[in-house]
């Protein structure tokens, strides 16, 4: 029931005018692309403002309206709207950037869809079980039909100067999907804004870019924006596939963003905001040695900062995002998201009250300059 619990050609319209309010935004004297301490990079990663952030989620939710479904115009205008905003906005020194297209291995996802399933038949009533499995079902249906779509992984990278082979890969899924958990049923059209997952992921990501942009990066980072990621994470395990067959390089790790905006008071358990998580796999998880290091290495770093969010870092078995497909080739991964024990959006994502006046744009800034810490200190080798 892992997965079922959280599962619960037309031009882009915006180029020019929308993205002229986020044109030369963020850019950095030539002076300080090279920070040698991490106060500097600091002073650098804070240049990525707020008000920048609250204008490209609402940018880009409003653009992909009514939703981001796979196969749909809004899906497609997602697309365009990412790669036209990294060739408008982005220095182009050193970096790369491409569209991957790639056939969907539909059967893998069916597949993990009734293992979900079978995995959970014993912590399920009758009742339950049987609601569970029509949805099951309808989600091999969905996915069934999207045979003849093909998927679109967005990859940018920028090259280390020193160390071009190690490698961190850094993702975010752009696609959304919808479910009416009172009926059981898989929704397949109407709104779905998508604000908190994962529009929060995409922006962050892309302010990432900005910043990786600007730097005179010592390893290499690769931002990639994964497709199908709510239909069996079929666009990171087609990426991985491949990665895997890169054998010039070494990945230090994979970097989920997730559901990086909704962060509340009066409804967190704890009464706290910007209390995030950094989770890393479980001590029952080959990988929980490596994947607790880089989690603790990126804490370490981002706190250095005076950013008003806090990436506690937990243990936890985290099979809702791209860092399965990842994990599943023996690739460490961890996972940026907001508090799933304590502060959970779970009600909103998949619905049409996943929409940007639920987040508290706030905490997103602040997330943002905190992973943009973690992994640009990584990659500047401070």
């Amino acid at each position: 029931m892992k997965y079922l619990i959280i599962a619960l050609s037309m031009s882009l319209s915006v180029t020019a005018k929308e993205f002229k309010n986020f044109k030369d935004t963020y850019k950095l004297s030539k002076s300080k692309r090279s920070p040698k301490k991490l106060r500097s990079l600091y002073y650098a990663v804070s240049k990525n403002s707020e008000k920048d952030i609250g204008a490209l989620i609402n940018s880009f939710v409003k653009e992909t309206r009514p939703n981001r479904f796979v196969g749909t115009s809004g899906h497609k205008t997602a697309q365009d709207y990412i790669v036209s905003y990294i060739e408008s906005n982005v220095r182009k020194n050193n970096t790369s950037l491409k569209t991957v297209k790639f056939v969907p291995d539909i059967e893998y996802a069916k597949e993990l869809f009734r293992k979900d399933l079978a995995a959970s038949k014993d912590k399920l009533s009758a009742v339950n079980l049987k609601k569970w499995q029509r949805l099951t079902n309808e989600r091999i249906q969905q996915v069934d039909g999207l045979k003849s779509t093909n998927g679109y992984n967005i990859v940018w990278e920028k090259k280390g100067i020193k160390n071009p082979n190690e490698v961190i890969v850094v993702g975010a899924h752009y696609d959304t999907a919808a479910y009416d958990l009172k009926n059981f049923k898989v929704v397949n059209k109407g709104r779905q804004p998508g604000a908190d997952n994962n529009a929060s992921g995409v922006v962050a990501a892309l302010s990432l870019i900005n910043i990786l942009a600007e730097l005179d990066l010592q390893k290499t980072v690769r931002v990639v924006f994964f497709d199908y990621g709510e239909n069996g994470f079929l666009g990171s395990y087609d990426y991985v596939k491949n990665l895997n067959l890169e054998k010039d390089i070494r990945v230090y790790s994979y970097v989920e963003l997730v559901m990086l905006g909704y962060d509340t008071l009066t409804q967190d358990k704890e009464q706290k905001l910007g209390n995030m998580k950094l989770y890393y796999s479980p001590a029952s998880s080959g990988l929980h040695k490596a994947e607790k290091s880089i989690a603790q290495r990126f804490y370490g770093k981002s706190s250095e900062g005076t950013f008003r969010v806090d990436f506690k870092v937990s243990p936890y078995d985290f099979v809702y995002g791209d860092n399965t497909s990842f994990q599943k080739f023996n690739i460490p991964s961890v996972v940026f998201t907001q508090n799933w024990e304590s502060d959970s959006n779970a009600t909103r994502i998949h619905t049409p009250a996943d929409h940007v006046n639920s987040l508290n744009i706030k905490t997103l800034h602040h997330a943002t300059n905190n992973i943009a810490m973690s992994i640009a200190s990584w990659a500047l080798d401070l």
